[in-house]
């Protein structure tokens, strides 16, 4: 019994550490240049798969942006071409004004309007911060330069002036808005120009501790854009784009109460 144990140790001893023949050497030198070929053309695949996998995730993230920026485009394009079949609505984009500029290298670009004051605009103080030299289009395609008069950062109102030319201008409503009131916003949101949409009133505001808030569609561009009653009387001016609790955006605008203080502080 003990005999057999130990011969079966041997043997497997020898089956284990069995000296190798020459030729098996010749053998693994031969075959192992294949085998690292191999392991690099696996590894270089793989790294391949893995730029693919990213630059498809980056074109699908970068198409799904776009695709949103584009049915924002289509909405509000189609809901203005809708408005502005009312002719009184559509007369009011003569007011209308794309502001622009350049500040620290960087193209600012967002909304205002004219005044019934010959000259005068108004838009968003932030819009021409920082800004050399301001310039606006009006919906007829004259391009103006327009310097700054007046600023004042709390309010988020800026004034401009023209000296060539004239724009026909609006009247800033005089009483308080009312809840539930219908609006129409006209502006440049999203690179488009003198688009219009239309929402109510949600909140009327009452000065810099609570800005007015409508239901009206405002993007990037919409600053400085005229919040108007059915009259065409301007009750706001846009300023910045919020959400709801409900999770429903919504604009944010400067009441006409504010407004017609900054003016008269700027003796208009």
């Amino acid at each position: 019994m003990t005999n057999k144990k130990k011969d079966s140790i041997e043997e497997l001893y020898d089956e284990k550490y069995e000296e190798p023949e020459p030729e098996d050497f010749l053998e693994e030198e031969a075959e192992s240049p294949k085998k690292r070929k191999k392991k690099k053309g696996k590894r270089a695949g793989v790294r391949i798969a893995a730029i693919g996998i990213a630059m498809l995730l980056v074109f699908q993230s970068s198409y799904l942006l776009f695709d949103g920026f584009r049915l924002d485009s289509l909405r509000l394009l189609q809901e203005s071409n809708t408005i502005f079949q009312n002719e009184e609505v559509e007369s009011w984009k003569d007011s209308i004004v794309t502001v622009q500029g350049q500040a620290d290298g960087q193209e600012k670009r967002g909304t205002g309007f004219a005044l019934q004051e010959d000259g005068y605009l108004l838009t968003n103080q932030h819009v021409v911060e920082g800004v050399d030299q301001i310039g606006v289009y009006s919906e007829d395609g004259e391009w103006r330069e327009a310097s700054l008069i007046a600023a004042d950062p709390e309010k988020d109102l800026a004034l401009l002036q023209i000296e060539e030319g004239s724009i026909p201008g609006l009247s800033i409503k005089e009483s308080a808005a009312g809840g539930g009131e219908e609006i129409y916003v006209i502006g440049n949101p999203l690179r488009l120009t003198w688009i219009a949409s239309r929402g109510e009133i949600i909140t009327p505001g009452s000065g810099p501790e609570e800005r007015m808030i409508i239901s009206a569609s405002v993007f990037n561009g919409s600053s400085g854009s005229p919040v108007l009653n059915e009259t065409g009387d301007v009750e706001g001016i846009v300023f910045a784009r919020g959400t709801e609790e409900s999770g429903e955006a919504v604009g944010i605008a400067v009441e006409a109460e504010t407004i017609n203080e900054f003016l008269e502080e700027n003796g208009l």
